[in-house]
């Protein structure tokens, strides 16, 4: 049921250049830049692999994911909705930054600039925000031809149809991120749940926003067996702390954290 969307041939993602889909521009498809349409080999850049058949992720992420990066051909669920949108694009902006591509299926209210404050090259990012009932079928498309799908499913999924979308996402080699899926019927091959988030830099109602704090777990099968918890400051704050330097914007000296100098930038291991 996937091998065509509206005369869309579906063939590999090595022998096919970016756009690779013509006609999902009649559900909505938006390349970001003109350069979206040059440098074909770059969908198999060797760089985007953390090791052989992984996608790279972010270094704050790495000690999350088995091997330090995402097995292609999985399925990734975010969630809860608050948050997961940030957590994906950073995932995305890391494939980005190794030259790969990204697409957004079902996701209307994606921000282009969080995105781009998220690290993702909006010239390798194709938007499809509003696929409709042929929410499927675009998705598993995009497989195709992408490296990594962003999607949220408008319509209701049945488990078979869910099924062969693993299938052909492990097939084609592509990840694809859930982000929040609703009354997703099967259980993705890994689930990245938001436990809780906050910002940091208020104070008493007043003060600089400095980065959020995500804390998060990863568990699933794919996940070997054990349930990783992490803390994630996204976006990083640019802020070293240590003894001495640097300065707050009234002088005073930042105190180290814990007694001791420290540079908290990336993520935290949570305790517990």
């Amino acid at each position: 049921m996937f091998d065509t969307v509206e005369g869309v041939n579906a063939s590999g993602a090595s022998s096919l250049p970016p756009p690779p889909l013509k006609g999902i521009q009649d559900f909505g498809f938006h390349p970001r830049g003109a350069s979206f349409k040059a440098e074909p080999s770059l969908l198999a850049e060797p760089s985007l692999l953390a090791e052989p058949s992984m996608l790279a992720v972010p270094d704050s992420m790495a000690a999350l994911f088995p091997g330090g990066g995402i097995l292609k051909g999985s399925l990734l669920s975010i969630g809860p909705i608050t948050d997961s949108c940030s957590v994906a694009l950073a995932l995305a902006g890391e494939v980005t930054k190794h030259r790969g591509w990204v697409a957004v299926s079902g996701l209307p209210s994606l921000g282009l600039a969080a995105a781009a404050e998220m690290g993702v090259d909006l010239d390798r990012l194709v938007l499809v925000p509003a696929p409709g009932a042929k929410w499927l079928e675009v998705t598993a498309t995009l497989a195709d031809g992408f490296d990594m799908i962003l999607a949220r499913p408008g319509v209701r999924v049945a488990p078979a149809d869910a099924r062969r979308l693993a299938t052909r996402v492990r097939q084609r080699g592509a990840v694809v991120v859930l982000v929040d899926p609703p009354g997703w019927p099967e259980t993705p091959d890994l689930i990245l749940k938001i436990l809780r988030s906050r910002w940091e830099g208020l104070e008493e109602g007043y003060g600089c926003l400095g980065g959020r704090k995500i804390d998060v777990e990863l568990s699933g099968r794919r996940a070997k067996g054990q349930s990783r918890r992490r803390r994630l400051w996204l976006p990083a704050p640019p802020i070293r702390f240590g003894t001495g330097a640097p300065l707050d914007g009234i002088g005073a000296p930042l105190a180290p954290l814990d007694g001791i100098g420290v540079e908290m930038l990336g993520e935290e291991a949570l305790s517990g």
